[in-house]
């Protein structure tokens, strides 16, 4: 995220505690925007910093006040445990599905928006404070609010919102690898990929075939082809939002320096393969119960030859 040592120090909060509850809202910001076909934000380090030096003063006068800055603003306080930090995005999401106004939601949602700054603090009375601040002119005082399907107006902009997904559905589950990847793929410079829908019926459906059959991993006759890269993940106990750590922790056996293939690194090379732009995921479940990911990567990495101009060093 950059050095967090030139960050204001939270009150309350341990700086790497404030690092991971900061790293977490972002990822948690993503999941819903993918959900909505938005494109991911990131952060920006001095909007971090403003927001930081906003959320120690709410703190400190105990009462939420506006940061003063020339971007979108979201302020939050809560008394207690009643909602954690990093869950702060998922508190405004749920309310929204559960039929509750959300101007929130709708700066979260923002096609403007596009870099994001988080601050946060505990007041010696245990009050959490958070302010989020983001890039671009989303507007948190929607013009109108029709709830018939969920449309939250601002401005010029719109955000229609999809109807109401059960928790770890199939798409939630897809947006949460998504993020995985593109938070993984951002330190080794790489863009962030999007969905295909092509993609994904393949995926899907290979994953479905890999969990009927429930014999383990096989590469699909496409990849195989190279029509498209393929990552395959199998696990007992462990949720299909594992897979990308999974796949990520290869990372460990992989030679910068020699750049080429090695049968214990290829799951991260292809993961953040700068030269891919597309994803499609499968997820399936074995009357055994066996979870299976299929990842499917369009253009194909892993390519001979092409491994030093794809595969960049962590930042």
């Amino acid at each position: 995220m950059g050095n967090t040592s030139s960050l204001p120090t939270p009150q309350g909060y341990s700086d790497k505690e404030a690092d991971d509850i900061r790293k977490k809202i972002l990822t948690e910001h993503n999941r819903v925007r993918v959900l909505h076909n938005e494109a991911p934000i990131s952060f920006e380090e001095k909007m971090n910093k403003s927001a930081q030096e906003a959320a120690n003063s709410m703190a400190r006068k105990e009462k939420l006040e506006t940061a003063n800055t020339v971007y979108g603003e979201i302020l939050y306080s809560c008394s207690g445990t009643a909602v954690k930090a990093e869950n702060v995005v998922s508190h405004f999401y749920n309310n929204s599905q559960r039929g509750a106004t959300n101007p929130q939601l709708t700066q979260i949602l923002s096609p403007n928006s596009r870099r994001l700054g988080v601050g946060i603090s505990r007041s010696q009375r245990g009050t959490l404070y958070i302010c989020l601040l983001y890039s671009g002119s989303g507007s948190l005082e929607p013009q109108a609010d029709h709830r018939s399907n969920i449309t939250l107006q601002y401005g010029n902009e719109c955000v229609k919102e999809n109807k109401p997904l059960q928790a770890k559905s199939l798409n939630e589950n897809r947006a949460e690898i998504l993020s995985d990847h593109n938070q993984y793929r951002a330190k080794h410079r790489a863009a962030p990929l999007r969905f295909d829908e092509t993609l994904n019926k393949s995926a899907q459906a290979y994953a479905e075939k890999l969990a009927k059959e429930d014999k383990g991993l096989a590469h699909s006759d496409s990849a195989r082809s190279g029509k498209h890269g393929e990552n395959l993940y199998c696990a007992s106990g462990h949720p299909p939002t594992d897979s990308s750590r999974a796949w990520y922790s290869e990372i460990a056996n992989y030679n910068f320096v020699a750049g080429k293939f090695a049968p214990n690194t290829g799951h991260f090379t292809a993961l953040v393969w700068k030269s891919s732009s597309s994803l499609g995921l499968g997820i399936a479940q074995s009357k055994s119960g066996k979870t299976f990911v299929v990842a499917q990567y369009s253009p194909p990495g892993n390519r001979a030859g092409q491994y030093v101009e794809n595969v960049l060093p962590a930042q």
